[in-house]
């Protein structure tokens, strides 16, 4: 008999984390479940070997390991949906952690409604198990929701797709795959897909997943076409918000809000150390992202300048009236690290001053 739940787990170098995740998957309330690993890339073998470790103490034949030599997380996760048997697909990450009623908290949701999607929120913590940060509650109480109602209740629930639960029947009718030529943001833009081609959406208020967020995560290393992963994003936003029914206008001031963000991920990216480039080369990126994007007269309106950071406000704003990738190339080289180092410094000094 068929699993409810197929639990797809991409897994790549995962050998100092996957054990926390295959047994937490393990010891969930709810045990109709198949968990899919699927190791891939080359240099597999310690990951290989702790995962048949696990699979035999762990689950038994309710694990089923894959290996792919060559392939990207993407690719991983299709070949998990391929793989998949269960009536749901849940998506997890290796380096991080369930709460023992996550898929109990998903399956109960599933039994009014007949939902294509159900969304629910995560918080953030780091490797010591400190909160980082707690996402906004989508909802009070779980409840079918038009997709207006799901970007007004939280703006931005398609980035988040550990937070989710698809049923399998839709993904497959409708063709639903990750894109694999992507590096970055693949998970958003799958999510985008599934919220265009769904029909029936249901909230919840919370799931038992924990974003752990590690040092040596890809989203704190320098990532090749970040730019271009973030656009295709934005596009599928503005998709989902012209079938959701939003004016030109309101499509216009989410798009200036996600936009500026964008690009200052995509410059901070651009001047992380591990960056390859010359600065010959990254004045040019400077140029195609800031001067030639065509969204950016309409994001940076005098008007929405007060919006902007401080010190943003002052010079990255100035450089862009200027013209100047060389002021804009300062700002992210130099003065964004050095304000984010003292504002870290000066957090660690008050946390140190004794109490009145």
């Amino acid at each position: 008999m068929a699993p409810k739940v197929s639990i797809i787990l991409p897994c790549y170098k995962a050998e100092r984390y996957i054990a926390d995740m295959v047994g937490d998957v393990a010891r969930q309330t709810f045990s109709d479940w198949e968990l899919i690993v699927v190791s891939n890339g080359a240099g597999q073998k310690p990951q290989l070997t702790i995962l048949e470790e696990l699979k035999s103490s762990a689950g038994g034949g309710k694990i089923t390991i894959l290996s792919e030599e060559k392939g990207s997380v993407s690719r991983a996760r299709n070949v998990g949906i391929d793989h998949a048997t269960g009536e749901w697909i849940v998506f997890v990450d290796a380096d991080d952690r369930l709460e023992p009623n996550h898929l109990q908290l998903l399956v109960d949701a599933t039994r009014t409604g007949e939902p294509d999607i159900i969304i629910g929120y995560s918080s953030s913590y780091n490797a010591n198990g400190t909160l980082l940060s707690r996402r906004t509650k989508l909802c009070e109480q779980e409840m079918m929701v038009s997709k207006r109602q799901l970007m007004e209740l939280d703006g931005k629930p398609t980035r988040v797709l550990r937070t989710q639960m698809y049923r399998a029947a839709f993904v497959r009718d409708h063709q639903l795959r990750f894109d694999e030529k992507w590096t970055y943001g693949e998970d958003t833009i799958f999510s985008c897909q599934c919220i265009l081609a769904a029909e029936r959406v249901k909230a919840i208020p919370r799931v038992g997943y924990r974003h752990i967020s590690h040092c040596a995560s890809t989203t704190k290393s320098y990532m090749t076409c970040l730019y271009e992963s973030k656009v295709v994003q934005l596009s599928y936003e503005r998709r989902i918000l012209q079938q959701a029914g939003f004016s030109e206008g309101e499509i216009r001031a989410v798009v200036r809000q996600r936009k500026y963000t964008d690009i200052q991920d995509s410059l901070t990216n651009l001047f992380l150390p591990h960056c390859p480039l010359k600065l010959s080369e990254k004045l040019r990126e400077v140029r195609r992202i800031v001067f030639e994007d065509p969204d950016m007269p309409d994001v940076m309106r005098k008007e929405d300048r007060k919006k902007h950071g401080i010190y943003n406000r002052f010079i990255f704003d100035v450089a862009y009236d200027l013209h100047s990738p060389r002021l804009i190339a300062f700002v992210f080289r130099f003065l964004n690290p050095m304000v984010k180092y003292w504002r870290e410094h000066i957090k660690i000094l008050l946390r140190r001053q004794p109490s009145c």
